[in-house]
C-alpha cells in the first residue's frame, strides 16, 4: 500500500522537529548557565517528571490488559498453536525484545528528563519575570537568589505572582472565580470552535494513521480508559513543555514584557501547531484548529499559570473526543 503524504506535511514536521532540537539545546545551555537559580525548583521538576512517567506506565498497562485476550493472534506465523519456536526464532525474538526495551527505556529517560528540565527552567523564568508560572508556588516563599537580578533588580520573592505593575496579592488570597471561569472558558471556546470547524470542513483521519496495527474504526471511536489516560498525559506533558518551558524561555530571552508578550505566545503556538501536522486530511484543518487554541492557552498561562493550562487542555481533550467520532471521518 502506497502512502501519499503531502510534501508540505513532511516539511512542517521536519521544521517542527528541527526547531525543537535547536530549542532543546538552547534550553539545556540556559539550564546549565542558570543552575544556581534553577536548582531551587528541583522538587517541582522531579514531581512533574514522576507524574508524566506514572501516566505513561498506567497507559501501557491499560493497553496491555485490553490487548491480552488477543495476544495469540498477534504472534508471527509458526509461533501459534502447540508448536514450540525454533532456536533461531527464539533468538530473533529475544534480540528484538531487548532492542525494543532498550529503545523504549532510552526514549522514556529522554522524555522524563525533558519534562523535569523544562519545568525547573520555566519556573525560574516565570519568577524572574514576575509571571504566575505555577499557582502552587503562590504561597511558597522563594529565596531572592532564585530571581534573576539582571531582569528584575528591584523586586524580591513577592514578584512571583503579580502581573507587572500590580501589587502582590494578600497572603492566602486566591481569585478562584476568575481562575475557574478563565479555565472553563478556554476549554469551551476551543471545543465550540473545533466542532464548528469540523462541521464546515468534514475532515478525515490521515491515511498514515489508519494503517497502524492497533487502528480500527471501532477502537478509534471508543473512549477507553487507555485513551483517557493518554489524553490526560498529553495535556500534562505538552503544557509543561510548551507553555511553561518554551513560552517562558522565549518570553525571558526576547524581552517580551508588558505589551510585547504576544510574541512568545505566537511562536510557541506555531511550534505546537506544526507538531500536529499530518493527523487529518486535508492537513490544514488540524493546523487551523490547534493554532487558535494554542493562543488561548498561551494567554491563560500568562494570566493564571501552568496548572490552568493543564486543566483547560485536559477538558478540551475529554470533551472533544466523543464528539470527534461524529465529526471526523474514519
Amino acid at each position: 500500500m502506497e502512502l501519499r503524504i503531502p510534501p508540505a506535511t513532511i516539511g512542517l514536521l521536519c521544521l517542527a522537529n528541527l526547531s525543537e532540537v535547536l530549542l532543546g539545546l538552547a534550553l539545556l545551555v540556559d539550564w546549565i548557565r542558570n543552575w544556581r537559580h534553577v536548582k531551587a525548583y528541583w522538587a517541582w521538576g522531579v514531581g512533574a517528571a514522576g507524574a508524566v512517567l506514572a501516566a505513561g506506565i498506567l497507559q501501557v498497562a491499560l493497553v496491555a490488559l485490553a490487548g491480552l485476550p488477543n495476544w495469540r493472534s498477534s504472534l508471527p506465523p509458526g509461533l501459534t498453536g502447540s508448536a514450540a519456536p525454533t532456536e533461531e526464532q527464539a533468538l530473533i525474538l529475544l534480540l528484538a525484545g531487548l532492542l525494543l526495551m532498550a529503545l523504549g527505556l532510552l526514549g522514556i529517560a529522554i522524555a522524563v528528563s525533558r519534562v523535569a528540565g523544562y519545568t525547573m527552567l520555566g519556573l525560574h523564568h516565570a519568577a524572574s519575570l514576575g509571571h504566575p508560572g505555577s499557582r502552587l508556588l503562590q504561597r511558597r516563599s522563594v529565596p531572592a537568589t532564585a530571581l534573576d537580578d539582571k531582569v528584575l533588580p528591584d523586586l524580591g520573592a513577592d514578584a512571583l505572582w503579580p502581573a507587572e505593575g500590580a501589587a502582590p496579592p494578600a497572603p492566602g488570597h486566591c481569585p478562584a472565580r476568575d481562575y475557574a471561569l478563565s479555565t472553563l472558558a478556554v476549554a469551551a471556546v476551543g471545543v465550540a470552535y473545533s466542532v464548528l470547524l469540523f462541521r464546515l470542513t468534514s475532515p478525515r483521519i490521515a491515511e498514515v494513521l489508519t494503517i497502524l496495527p492497533s487502528y480500527s474504526a471501532d477502537t478509534a471511536r471508543a473512549l477507553t480508559p487507555a485513551v483517557v489516560v493518554a489524553m490526560l498525559s498529553a495535556a500534562l506533558s505538552e503544557e509543561l513543555i510548551y507553555r511553561l518551558g518554551i513560552q517562558g524561555f522565549l518570553a525571558r530571552h526576547l524581552g517580551s514584557r508588558g505589551g510585547r508578550y504576544w510574541l512568545p505566545v505566537v511562536l510557541t503556538s506555531l511550534l505546537w501547531t506544526m507538531q500536529h501536522a499530518g493527523v487529518m486530511e486535508p492537513g490544514w484543518v488540524k493546523l487551523a484548529q490547534i493554532f487558535p487554541f494554542g493562543l488561548l492557552l498561551g494567554w491563560l498561562y500568562r494570566r493564571h499559570g501552568v496548572e490552568s493550562c493543564i486543566l483547560a487542555h485536559a477538558l478540551f481533550n475529554i470533551l472533544l473526543a466523543p464528539l470527534s467520532s461524529f465529526l471526523i471521518g474514519m
